[in-house]
Parts: structure tokens; C-alpha cells; sequence
């Protein structure tokens, strides 16, 4: 290192993200000053709290990572053989990475993470419709209505 370069000792021990850190706290400030000046009246009125929360919440939405988790392809794969009416053990071999070299409780355990992490996903079982979703009996004899009052012989004396 030459004497005409000089660097202080500060950002030469920064490590790179603390310099993007301030970096984005330089973005950070010129985006709400931006705000402000476009919006003057929404910081200054009484409610000024609630919309700061409203900025901070849409801001936080927008920034990845974003809700959920990211669906591995694996579980995806699994799904998708288990809708072709594939068996499970079947799948396990294409599923499970190193399957046939795995101890016999890692296999377990692989088993059940995946059969679990595919039945966790929403779209595993669609529920098959009903076919009459109507209140109507489906009293097959067509001896009339389902719960019809019974009549009962008077008892006499």
C-alpha cells in the first residue's frame, strides 16, 4: 500500500455490512424526507402515528423475505407423484436423497418429514365435492319424508 492512499483505520475494519447498513440508512432518510416533502399535511395532523405505522407496515410488506416459507422441490415432487397414485414407497426412493444408503431410523425420520411436510401443503387433499349437498333426504324407498311423525296405536282402557 502506497503513503498517498491513505485509509483510516475505521473503515478499513468495517466489515461490508456495516457499510451497507449505513448505506441503506442514507437511502432510508432521503425516502422519508421524499415522503414528507410530497405528503407535507399526513405527518403533521393528529393521526401522524397512525400513518407512520401504515408507511412502516407497507415498507416491511414490500421487502422480501415475504410470509412463508419457500417450498422445496422435493415436497413438490412428492405431491405431485402422490396425485398420479403413486405409492408412498415408491416416492420415497425418488424423494428422499441417498434413500437406499440412509440408517434405518434416519430413513424413519426422513419418511415422516416428507409425508408431513406434503400433507402441511394446502393443495395436497382437495376434498372431493359433494354430489348432493342438498338438505334433501335421499331416502332411496321414496316412502316419504325422512323424519315423518310416527303414529302410535291409542292405548284404551
Amino acid at each position: 500500500m502506497s503513503t498517498d492512499q491513505t485509509v483510516t483505520p475505521e473503515v478499513a475494519e468495517t466489515p461490508a455490512f456495516e457499510r451497507e447498513r449505513e448505506s441503506i440508512k442514507v437511502e432510508t432518510e432521503r425516502f422519508a424526507s421524499r415522503v414528507c416533502q410530497r405528503h407535507p399535511g399526513a405527518f403533521t395532523q393528529p393521526n401522524a402515528t397512525a400513518t407512520k405505522k401504515a408507511v412502516i407496515r407497507q415498507i416491511k410488506i414490500s421487502l422480501p423475505p415475504h410470509p412463508g416459507r419457500p417450498r422445496k422441490a422435493r415436497v413438490t415432487r412428492a405431491c405431485e407423484l402422490k396425485r398420479q397414485g403413486i405409492p408412498w414407497r415408491e416416492i420415497y426412493r425418488q424423494c428422499i436423497p441417498g434413500y437406499a444408503t440412509l440408517k434405518r431410523t434416519d430413513r424413519h425420520k426422513e419418511i415422516l418429514r416428507l409425508r408431513n411436510a406434503a400433507r402441511a401443503r394446502p393443495d395436497f387433499r382437495r376434498r372431493p365435492q359433494r354430489k348432493n349437498s342438498s338438505l334433501i333426504s335421499s331416502n332411496k324407498k321414496k316412502d316419504g319424508p325422512l323424519f315423518a311423525p310416527i303414529s302410535l296405536p291409542i292405548l284404551t282402557k
